[in-house]
């Protein structure tokens, strides 16, 4: 931890010494710097909200995310109504950045998931319900996100599960009508059929991983074990510590 605080310092110190470049440099390295500060220095670990229709479809929403392997599960004692979930292989003093916060919630018994959400908002959101209860199922997410603050950041998205045996079956009233429903609360929503889960839980981790905030990533790829979010998470950092590199060395000394 301190070895991180020393470089954190570091990290500040070079964003500091980027924002004196020239503006046609300095946008495109501080793109990339920044994401390498919270992907590896800022990280911690992913906060997901699970709605369903009911609260067996809540619980077998967390089985189809990760898996049917053992976990670990604590209460999260830094976020009241939390639970964290770890790798089973993950030893006593392993840290929380190395797993993943969970909030389950069916809309048949919401209890206080506004209580645990004052102790913090989730990075990203999955509803999963049949289609005849989906309209409520939505109705209790817009319920549980409601903030008071007009002020308050939306989520980056929301994966809406919808209970059909493929994207066929979906008609464009039904995804306009879902994304509605939710649009003042999410930067983006999709929407999505079981089929989701044809080619097993990684296509779902994969879309679900694209959208957090990068200081939440490297938890949730390591906790996921996908290969394809682990190669793509793998292609940004060398991506961005080569353009910055290369930024950094066309300047003259």
């Amino acid at each position: 931890m301190e070895l991180r605080k020393g470089l954190l310092k570091l990290a500040d110190r070079l964003e500091g010494l980027a924002a004196r470049l020239p503006e046609a440099l300095r946008r495109p390295v501080l793109a990339e710097f920044r994401p390498l500060k919270e992907l590896f220095l800022i990280r911690r670990a992913p906060r997901l909200l699970l709605v369903g229709s009911t609260s067996a479809e809540a619980a077998r929403l967390v089985t189809l995310l990760l898996g049917t392997e053992g976990h670990g599960v604590t209460a999260w004692e830094e976020r009241p109504g939390w639970l964290w979930y770890r790798p089973a292989t993950a030893g006593v003093g392993e840290s929380e950045e190395d797993g993943i916060g969970l909030l389950t919630v069916g809309a048949d018994h919401p209890g206080l998931v506004q209580e645990a959400l004052v102790h913090g908002r989730p990075d990203a959101v999955v509803v999963m319900s049949s289609l005849e209860s989906l309209q409520s199922t939505l109705e209790c997410a817009a319920r549980c996100l409601a903030s008071p603050d007009p002020e308050s950041p939306l989520t980056k998205r929301c994966h809406v599960i919808v209970g059909l045996p493929s994207a066929t079956a979906l008609t464009g009233d039904l995804v306009l009508s879902s994304q509605a429903a939710l649009r003042h609360l999410f930067e983006k929503v999709f929407i999505h059929t079981e089929e989701v889960f044809s080619a097993g839980r990684d296509g779902l981790l994969e879309r679900v991983a694209e959208g957090l905030p990068f200081e939440a990533q490297l938890a949730f790829v390591r906790f996921a074990g996908v290969a394809t979010s682990q190669r793509r998470l793998a292609r940004s950092v060398v991506r961005s510590i080569t353009a910055v590199s290369a930024a950094i060395g066309a300047q003259p000394i």
